[in-house]
């Protein structure tokens, strides 16, 4: 590997300056994560103007139904940078991307804290790096204009949580898997709706084209209770045979959540794994030796290949419309 290239592979895995293209960008480095506690991080969570409802309902429902889970989403570095955790193909695979707080002007709400602005800009790296084809998405082009649109509320909660989902195509079918997975909290559930509708009121609620969260089942009438991404303040609820009457179609996507860190198995790979690696940098002489591999020739950061990221399949270290 070249000077050159080396240099360029830090500044992108480990400084997070490969940024997604964008019109134009605002610096977060010194923004706060969360203004408050996790526990109402949801509350801020609100769509900018990318057409990613898909994403953003999907971040809304996991800081709803697991909010103690966003401290290992999302964690500062300490030097300006912030590691984001994602998951290719399954919940025994997590990688970070690291971002370095430059972030598009147009992305979501910082209202509640710099978090769902700089987890958008880390899922454009983690598309055109090509991490999530395991979950669906195509390799793209590090470009938010690309990345932030269509359609793709399922994949986004398997890079989310490394979980699997399934999909319903009513509100009736839907019911027991979606009471099931928000009784306990194990799983999040999305709407997304090529339908329309108003309440009594005339306000709108159904939106056509569009994702919604499902935060939750009303005990008393057994309506769902939506949520847009749009604004914390557009709730609203409706039970399953008035979803199924509407012209249009429908899907629920439930995603049954996977354990944060992995499988057991990976759990002990994992400190297997760092403990041989501290032993082996007390050795001067490892220690040269692995260094010495950098003088290898490589043209693995250009394929992106999974043995040259930088990746920590491990409990956290650092962490349309």
């Amino acid at each position: 590997m070249s000077a050159d290239a080396f240099t360029a592979s830090v500044n992108k895995w480990f400084l997070g300056t490969n940024n997604p293209k964008a019109a134009s960008y605002v610096d977060l480095s010194d923004s706060v994560l969360f203004k408050g506690a996790t526990g109402q991080a949801a509350l801020s969570v609100a769509q900018g103007g990318y057409g990613n409802c898909w994403l953003i309902s999907s971040v809304e429902e996991l800081a709803a139904v697991a909010p103690d889970r966003l401290s290992g989403l999302i964690s500062a570095n300490g030097n300006g940078t912030f590691a984001v955790k994602f998951y290719s193909g399954g919940a025994d695979n997590p990688f970070f991307i690291t971002v370095d707080g430059v972030a598009s002007s147009q992305g979501a709400s910082v209202a509640g804290g710099s978090w769902v602005r700089l987890l958008e800009d880390a899922y454009v790296e983690a598309m055109a790096s090509g991490y999530f084809v395991a979950n669906g998405h195509a390799q793209i082009e590090n470009d938010y204009s690309i990345g932030m649109g269509g359609n793709y509320g399922r994949i986004a909660q398997r890079s989310l949580t490394g979980g699997v989902n399934k999909i319903y195509g009513s509100g009736i079918d839907a019911r027991e898997a979606v009471v099931a997975a928000l009784e306990d909290g194990s799983g999040l559930v999305t709407h997304g709706s090529w339908r329309s509708a108003t309440d009594e009121n005339g306000k709108t609620t159904l939106v056509g084209g569009h994702a919604f969260s499902i935060i939750g089942v009303n005990e008393t009438n057994g309506k769902y209770i939506f949520r847009n991404p749009w604004s914390s303040s557009m709730v609203f609820e409706m039970s399953a045979q008035e979803l199924d009457a509407l012209p249009g179609s429908c899907n629920f996507s439930v995603t049954e959540m996977g354990d944060e860190y992995g499988s057991q198995a990976l759990r002990d790979m994992t400190a297997a794994g760092a403990t041989a690696m501290a032993q082996a940098l007390t050795d001067t002489a490892a220690l040269v030796q692995a260094m010495a591999g950098f003088a290898q020739a490589s043209g693995a950061m250009t394929t992106a290949s999974p043995e040259d990221r930088p990746q920590t399949a491990a409990p956290l270290l650092a962490t349309s419309r």
